[in-house]
């Protein structure tokens, strides 16, 4: 490939891949509109979501197969032209089961559009621009959908504007990505028409695709009082540990098993689903800590993802480029990225309080946002660094999943520690509130009374639920500095050619 490779394609795969990420940011604010428009129940609704989230697994481990079996050129704009296509197609659904359908075609082609887009930009720059090319996906993939994604999605909701512009938006990026990498992506060299392990592609779709709806919907169904939850989750370790068994076996894996020989690489895969966690889950706790207990506007919240990008793009940027020119300490780096992390969900426990504003909240977002580039591009950067370069596409696959596995566990982890930790501090304070209490603090112990206490009570519940489940996030991020020391302690200066 061209040492300088034209900068249409640059942008081309940059589009597509925040089209692909932007897609579930924006619709997981405007979902209440769709239910309303569509007259759809709750459950129906989270289908939107989940029949997406389901394809997308699925398919996403057959990405490499797919790239080799009809030449990346064509694979590729083969799923940006359905991801572009389904995309309109929900836009112009009349009816949930329709829009479901669509979400689900729409969620199959888009899962060609991460592993292949981190691997293009790989190979398109020179390996001296590396870190270039992962702050490039880090950005577009991370950084930037999880910024504008609310902040659009909340403009929608908040001028009441049609939920369906959440995928016409997404369309018309993927269209003008279409255009530009038909016209900068080069044929892959040979179509390899290699034979796909069929078995343990079957095995692995039965482990995630079940694991997707505990981990979407597990605290509505109460988790393990609910028996379907429970033969799911049995499901999904059964086909786990026959996947295992099988690629250990198999001359022909679906996944490179000389892959996580390399120590970083096992590191790296694992590090990414806690990192992505917890990038996502302070997202979604300050977006629905803002409109729930502070009443801001889906906008006004959304403007807060908006200041943390606004922290974090210069940054990364500035990160990735000195990579690429002189060696940096890439455990010390992981260590203050994971650190920053923690600390700023510890600084938005704090600032969780029924008094707070956008003020208060914004200064533990943008630690945050600081926190983003050297938890996330070191990581990517020391990976990639470890695999020739003719292994890319293998080891993208598998930080793809890791990242989808990390941002889907979220709803998991934060409705759950949240559910539990209202009724804890809903018992407490209610058991405060009696008859001689109120006479000791002169209030009268008449219906008035006890239900202003009552709505009181549950908003400080509700906040110092919040509060909690920030501090569990925090924890995260700390526990998963242990995979830190696996990595090198300095990254190997590049040649120059």
């Amino acid at each position: 490939m061209n040492r300088h490779p034209p900068q249409a394609l640059i942008m081309g795969v940059a589009w597509a891949t925040m089209a692909q990420a932007l897609d579930g940011r924006m619709l997981a604010v405007t979902l209440p509109l769709v239910r309303g428009h569509l007259a759809a129940t709750s459950d129906e609704g989270d289908w939107v979501a989940i029949a997406y989230l389901m394809a997308n697994i699925a398919v996403l481990p057959l990405s490499p197969w797919l790239s080799a079996w009809l030449g990346r050129r064509r694979y590729y704009l083969l799923s940006l032209a359905g991801f572009a296509a389904a995309a309109f197609f929900c836009a112009f659904s009349t009816s949930i089961v329709e829009l479901v359908w669509w979400r689900a075609v729409q969620g199959a082609f888009g899962a060609g559009l991460i592993a292949v887009s981190q691997a293009i930009l790989r190979q398109a720059l020179p390996e001296q621009k590396l870190g270039l090319s992962q702050v490039i996906f880090a950005g577009t993939f991370v950084g930037a959908p999880l910024a504008l994604g609310p902040l659009i999605g909340g403009f929608l909701v908040d001028n009441d504007d049609s939920w369906r512009w959440t995928f016409l938006i997404v369309g018309m990026l993927a269209l003008v990505s279409a255009f530009l990498c038909s016209r900068s992506l080069p044929e892959q060299e040979t179509a390899s028409r290699r034979e796909l392990d069929w078995i343990g592609a079957s095995l692995l779709a039965g482990a995630l695709v079940p694991l997707q709806f505990v981990l979407y919907e597990g605290e509505r169904y109460s988790w393990w009082s609910e028996p379907r939850i429970g033969l799911l989750v049995a499901l999904s370790v059964a086909a786990t540990a026959g996947f295992l068994a099988w690629e250990l076996r198999t001359p022909n894996p679906l996944i490179d098993r000389s892959l996580f020989a390399v120590p970083v690489v096992a590191a790296g895969v694992l590090l990414i689903v806690p990192v992505a966690t917890v990038l996502s889950a302070v997202v979604a706790i300050v977006l629905q800590f803002a409109e729930q207990s502070l009443h801001f506007t889906a906008t006004l919240a959304g403007e807060l993802t908006a200041v943390r990008a606004l922290v974090f793009v210069p940054l990364v940027f500035l990160l990735g480029i000195t990579m690429d020119r002189r060696p940096m300490p890439v455990r010390l780096l992981l260590f203050v990225g994971l650190g920053l992390l923690a600390l700023s969900n510890v600084m938005q426990s704090f600032a969780t309080t029924t008094a707070a504003s956008f003020g208060t909240v914004i200064v533990s977002f943008a630690v945050g946002g600081i926190a983003i580039a050297p938890a996330v591009v070191p990581l990517l950067w020391s990976v990639l660094r470890a695999v020739p370069r003719s292994q890319t596409l293998g080891i993208t696959t598998m930080l793809g999943l890791g990242l989808q596995l990390g941002g889907e566990a979220t709803p998991a982890i934060v409705q759950s520690v949240l559910a539990h930790r209202f009724a804890f501090h809903y018992q407490v304070l209610r058991s405060s509130a009696t008859p001689s209490r109120l006479a000791f603090a002169h209030l009268p112990a008449h219906l008035h009374t006890v239900q202003i206490l009552v709505r009181l009570i549950t908003e400080q519940s509700y906040t110092l639920a919040f509060a909690d489940v920030t501090l569990v996030v925090a924890t995260i991020a700390m526990l998963s500095a242990i995979l830190v020391p696996f990595f090198r302690p300095y990254a190997p200066e590049l040649k120059r050619s």
